[in-house]
């Protein structure tokens, strides 16, 4: 009885909210959880390949103090990455991970971001995600994991509820996304 109940729930009341709202759903599961994939993907790959040349390392194959050298390059391919995400939301044309999702960020007019608008949007969208992650990793890492994943999923139940499918900071900063 209780998976007669389930499924007639599920089939007269979930199904039918679900395909009513499918285009906010796909625009949602881009637009949060893709987009951080594609973010994060491309830093964590560098990490991979640094991680094998310290392993390397620490087991004798390199015997030089490469690590200090991939551990600088690493983060001026962060910062030089930064530098890129700010200087293309500023132009017409989608970067990376914009035409990997077909999502561009604009102004509310439709207009490129200027320079200090996608800095300010960059600090308050990223700076919300890693902050209380740090926070938390310095109490524990579990800890930090955690609230990680509190803030996307509040980032993710934010673009759910809006109409205009905007997060807070692009509430905060006048952005939005459009479909390419």
């Amino acid at each position: 009885m209780f998976g007669l109940a389930v499924a007639s729930t599920m089939t007269l009341f979930v199904i039918p909210a679900l395909y009513q709202d499918k285009d906010k759903i796909v625009h949602n599961i881009k637009r949060s959880i893709i987009a951080g994939i594609v973010f994060m993907g491309m830093p964590l790959g560098l990490i991979a390949g640094i991680y094998v040349i310290a392993l390397m390392f620490s087991i004798g194959v390199i015997t030089s103090n490469i690590g200090v050298v991939f551990g600088g390059l690493f983060v001026v391919y962060i910062i030089a990455y930064i530098v890129y995400i700010i200087r293309s939301h500023t132009t017409q044309e989608p970067n990376i991970i914009e035409k990997a999702i077909g999502l561009q960020v604009v102004q509310d007019d439709g207009t490129p971001l200027s320079r200090n608008l996608a800095i300010k949007r960059f600090g308050y969208k990223w700076g919300s995600l890693l902050v209380p992650t740090i926070l938390g990793s310095l109490i524990n890492p579990m800890v930090g994991v955690l609230l990680l994943f509190v803030m996307l999923l509040i980032n993710f139940i934010h673009i759910w509820l809006n109409d205009d499918n905007k997060a807070w900071y692009d509430t905060w900063t006048g952005t939005k996304t459009i479909n390419l």
